[in-house]
C-alpha cells in the first residue's frame, strides 16, 4: 500500500479531508451515515490520518475511520497552530485547515491512539457530567446568597434541588457501572486504598485514566499534566512548569493531593521537605500530585492494596 496521510478538518456539520500526496479532497456531512459510507471508500488506502481534538466533535469521525481500520492520531490544535506559523501561512479556511493538517500528519507523523471502547467512553462521560452539576450547583447556591426577590430565590431553590436530583443519578449510574465491570472495580479499590484517594478522585482516575498501570511514570505524569518542563532561555532564571494534561484528572488529583499531606505520610514528609527548603506552597503541592499519581500508578501495576503492602 502506498503511504498516504489525510487530514481532517472538522467542524459541527460537516468535515472536510485531504489525502497526500495525493490532493484528492472531500466535503462530507457530519452524519453517522455519511461519515460511515465515505470511511468505506477510504479502507485500505490511508496509512494515517490526523485530525485536531475539538471537544468531542472529532469523536463521530473518528469512529467512522476506526472502524475501517485506518490509524487514527488525534492532535492537540496548538501543535498544528505552531506548524502552520512555522510556514507563516495566515489564510483559514476549511479546506485550507484540512490541507494543513494533512501537510502536519505528512511531516510530524502522530503516534495514533487506540480508541476507548463505549463503555470506557461512557464512563468517562458521566465523570465529565459529574463535574458540570457540581460547577452549576456551586453556582446556583453562590447565587441565592445574593437574591433578595422572592420569586428569583424560589426559582434557584427549584434549580438546585433538580440539580441535586441529577447529581444523585449519575452517582448511582457511575456506581453501577463499575460495579458491573470486575476490571473497574478492582482497579477502584485499589485506588480507593491510597491514603487522599477518596471515591471520587478514584472513580475519575478509573474513568479518565485506563492508562493507570501500563505507562512509566514519566510518561503517566505527562498524560495527566503534572510532568515538569523546563522554561529557561538565556539568562532567565532556571524554572519549570506543567502544561497540558487531562484536565479532569488534574483537578481531582489536586484535591487528593490536598488530603494527603495530611493523611498521607510520604506525601505529607515530602510536601513538608519541600516547603522547608523554600518551595511555594502550591509548587510544593503540584509535586505532590505528580508523587500520588506515580505511587498509584506502581499500584495499579502491582494490583497489590497499598495497606497490604
Amino acid at each position: 500500500m502506498d503511504v498516504n496521510y489525510l487530514g481532517i478538518d472538522v467542524s459541527k456539520e460537516w468535515i472536510d479531508a485531504v489525502c497526500l500526496p495525493s490532493h484528492q479532497s472531500w466535503h462530507v456531512e457530519s452524519t453517522p451515515a455519511e461519515l460511515t459510507g465515505w470511511a468505506e471508500t477510504l479502507r485500505g488506502q490511508i496509512s494515517l490520518a490526523v485530525v485536531e481534538a475539538t471537544g468531542g466533535l472529532e469523536m463521530p469521525v473518528v469512529a467512522a475511520l476506526c472502524e475501517q481500520g485506518i490509524a487514527v492520531a488525534i492532535v492537540n490544535p496548538s501543535q498544528v497552530k505552531a506548524y502552520a506559523k512555522a510556514l507563516n501561512l495566515r489564510a483559514k479556511t476549511d479546506a485550507i485547515s484540512a490541507q494543513l493538517i494533512a501537510e502536519f500528519a505528512q511531516a510530524v507523523k502522530p503516534r495514533p491512539c487506540p480508541l476507548a471502547d463505549e463503555q470506557q467512553v461512557a464512563l468517562s462521560e458521566l465523570t465529565g457530567r459529574r463535574r458540570q452539576l457540581i460547577g452549576n450547583l456551586v453556582a446556583e447556591r453562590n447565587r441565592l446568597g445574593l437574591a433578595r426577590s422572592r420569586a428569583v430565590r424560589k426559582s434557584l431553590q427549584d434549580h438546585i434541588r433538580w440539580l441535586e436530583k441529577q447529581l444523585t443519578r449519575v452517582d448511582q449510574d457511575i456506581s453501577g457501572m463499575i460495579k458491573n465491570s470486575p476490571l473497574w472495580r478492582v482497579r477502584e479499590r485499589l485506588l480507593d486504598d491510597i491514603p487522599g484517594i477518596g471515591p471520587t478522585t478514584a472513580r475519575t482516575m478509573v474513568a479518565e485514566l485506563p492508562e493507570l498501570g501500563l505507562l512509566s511514570n514519566r510518561k503517566i505524569s505527562a498524560l495527566v499534566g503534572v510532568a515538569p518542563y523546563d522554561d529557561t532561555s538565556g539568562k532567565r532564571p532556571r524554572r519549570k512548569k506543567i502544561a497540558g494534561g487531562r484536565p479532569g484528572v488534574r483537578i481531582a488529583l489536586y484535591m487528593a493531593a490536598l488530603s494527603a499531606t495530611r493523611c498521607n505520610p510520604p506525601i505529607r514528609d515530602f510536601y513538608r521537605r519541600l516547603v522547608q527548603r523554600g518551595k511555594p506552597k502550591k509548587l510544593a503541592l503540584t509535586a505532590c500530585m505528580r508523587k500520588l499519581v506515580i505511587m498509584a500508578n506502581a499500584i495499579v501495576r502491582r494490583q497489590i492494596l497499598l495497606s497490604q503492602a
